[in-house]
C-alpha cells in the first residue's frame, strides 16, 4: 500500500465503500437467472435455490456491502443466460433480434403453463390472419384515379376562364393541401416542431424551423428503447391531430368564397382530390397523406366514386364481422 499513491488509495477506499450500491444492475439480472432457473430446471432444484439466494444477497447489497465476484456472475450468466421464448413472443420481440440464446426447459420437466398459452395463442393468431390476404399488390395512381376527378375537373374550369378568382382561390387551396403534406412528412421524420407556426411560415413562404436529426447509437437498452419509441410515437399522433385540425379548418371561407359557394362537402373533396394529385419523387401514389388528414372523406368517396355509396353504422356491428377479402381490385 506504501507505493499507492494518496489518490489510487481514495478512489479504492470510496469503490469499497459504494460498491454495493453500484451493483443496482446485478439485482435485475440474478432475477432473470432465477426466473430461467425455475423454467429449466423447477423450483425445488439446487441451483434454482441458489440463485433465489444470490438474488436476495444482491437485493439487500446496500445493507451488507457485499459483491458478487466477477467469476461467479459470468458462469451464472453461462450456464443460465438467455431468453425464455413465452417472455420473447409476449412482448412482441420474437424473431426479431439475433444472437439470442434460448433458454430450454428440461426433458424431464413437465409442460410450463406459457407455453402451452403461447401454441394457443399462436393457433387462434394464425386462423384469424388465414382470413386475410398473404400477399397485396402496392398501391399505385390507378387505385385513386377516381379521387383525382374532382380537382381535375375544377382545374379546367378554372382554366378556361383567366385572371378569374377562381383559379387564384383554387391556387390557395392548393398551397394549403402542400403545406399541410409538408409538414407531414417532417412528422414522419420526427422533425417537425410547433405543426401551427410551421403552417403559417409554408404559406408565407418561408424556411420552417425543424429539429436536427438524431444521431444514430451504437446500442440502447431494450427498455429504454421502446419507452423512447411509445413517447415518440404519441408525439407524431398529436402533431398529426393538430395538422388535421388546420387540414379541416383552413383555409378560411373569406379566401376562398366561390369554392365554398359549392358547398362544405365540395371544397372537402376538392382538397381530398388535390392531395391524389399532388405527384410524389420516386411516382409514387400518395396514399396515406388524404388518409391520415380526413379518413371518412376518402372512404365516403371512394365508396360513391365506385357507385356504392355509404351507410353510417354503430361500432358495435364490427364485433360481429369476420375480415375477409375479395380480389375485385377495389
Amino acid at each position: 500500500m506504501d507505493a499507492v499513491d494518496e489518490e489510487s488509495r481514495i478512489a479504492s477506499m470510496q469503490d469499497w465503500l459504494l460498491g454495493g450500491v453500484k451493483g443496482d444492475a446485478a439485482t435485475g439480472t440474478y432475477s432473470d437467472l432465477h426466473g430461467n432457473a425455475v423454467y429449466k430446471l423447477g423450483y425445488d432444484h439446487t441451483e434454482t435455490i441458489r440463485l433465489a439466494r444470490m438474488f436476495c444477497h444482491v437485493l439487500d447489497a446496500r445493507k451488507s456491502g457485499l459483491q458478487v465476484k466477477a467469476d461467479v456472475m459470468q458462469r451464472d450468466m453461462k450456464s443460465y443466460g438467455g431468453d425464455i421464448e413465452w417472455r420473447s413472443w409476449k412482448k412482441g420481440q420474437d424473431g426479431g433480434q439475433y444472437n439470442v440464446r434460448v433458454v430450454q426447459r428440461g426433458r424431464q420437466q413437465a409442460p410450463f403453463i406459457m407455453d402451452e398459452l403461447m401454441q394457443a395463442g399462436k393457433v387462434k393468431r394464425d386462423s384469424i390472419m388465414a382470413s386475410f390476404p398473404s400477399e397485396i399488390n402496392p398501391p399505385s395512381f390507378k387505385d385513386y384515379q377516381d379521387l383525382s376527378t374532382a380537382w381535375i375537373r375544377a382545374g379546367l374550369v378554372a382554366t378556361r376562364r383567366p385572371d378569374d378568382p377562381l383559379e387564384y382561390q383554387m391556387d390557395t387551396l392548393k398551397r394549403h393541401v402542400e403545406a399541410c403534406y409538408r409538414i407531414r412528412q417532417q412528422i414522419i421524420s420526427r422533425r417537425a416542431c410547433d405543426v401551427e407556426e410551421t403552417y403559417k411560415t409554408l404559406l408565407e413562404g418561408g424556411t420552417p424551423v425543424t429539429t436536427p436529426r438524431k444521431e444514430r447509437s451504437t446500442y440502447t437498452r431494450p427498455v429504454k428503447k421502446r419507452a423512447e419509441s411509445a413517447e415518440s410515437s404519441l408525439e407524431m399522433l398529436k402533431m398529426t391531430r393538430q395538422l388535421a385540425l388546420i387540414w379541416k379548418s383552413k383555409p378560411p371561407q373569406e379566401d376562398i368564397s366561390l369554392l365554398a359557394m359549392w358547398g362544405e362537402e365540395i371544397v372537402r373533396e376538392l382538397k381530398i382530390s388535390c392531395a391524389v394529385c399532388l405527384s410524389e419523387k420516386g411516382g409514387k401514389a400518395r396514399q396515406l397523406f388524404p388518409f391520415d388528414m380526413d379518413f371518412d372523406g376518402v372512404c365516403a368517396m371512394k365508396a360513391k366514386a365506385g357507385g356504392r355509396g355509404s351507410k353510417t353504422v354503430t361500432k358495435d356491428l364490427y364485433s360481429t364481422l369476420k375480415p375477409g377479402y375479395k380480389g375485385s381490385g377495389r
